[in-house]
């Protein structure tokens, strides 16, 4: 699928280095992925979820190696660039807070920061990866809404209100 925008929202925290929001083919967006300064390099890590055993597991993930490389080198370039114009005072000033942003987990780390053994490859009892819902438990709920015609209000902006015919 491809990846029709990267926004990357700086941050100047420690290890949390940006939030990230990318598009998927103009129909799907991803929001809270990170970006974190690793011990050897920058890592991607992808949204993730508190579980009741108190452990973060991603909440999507890329399937396939070939699709994180794609996804990685897209966000890093996009964030280098970011910093690099940063840097340069061109659209000086870290962007809005992203709510959680700078939320720590109890290792002092970013919560819900990734590492390497977070779900990468797991693969549940079905085949699917570890976590996905099986067709089977999706067969009773309700089908989804058609989503609106009108364009979502850009963020910190109020939505228009809807009046009934």
């Amino acid at each position: 699928m491809e990846i029709s925008d990267v926004r990357i929202y700086l941050r100047n925290e420690n290890k949390l280095k940006a939030f990230v929001t990318i598009t998927l083919g103009k129909v799907l967006v991803v929001h809270n992925m990170k970006v974190i300064q690793g011990q050897k390099g920058l890592l991607l890590c992808m949204p993730s979820r508190k579980g009741p055993d108190g452990k973060f597991r991603d909440v999507v993930h890329p399937i396939t190696n070939d699709f994180r490389h794609e996804l990685e080198e897209r966000v890093f370039s996009a964030y280098e660039e970011d910093v690099k114009k940063l840097s340069q005072g061109i659209g000086a000033g870290v962007p809005s807070p992203v709510p959680g942003a700078g939320t720590l987990g109890a290792s002092g780390s970013p919560a819900g920061a990734c590492s390497a053994a977070q779900g990468a490859g797991t693969l549940g009892p079905s085949g699917s990866p570890a976590g996905a819902r099986s067709a089977a438990q999706g067969a009773n709920q309700k089908p989804l809404e058609p989503a609106s015609q009108s364009p979502a209000p850009a963020l910190g902006q109020a939505a228009e209100p809807k009046v009934a015919p």
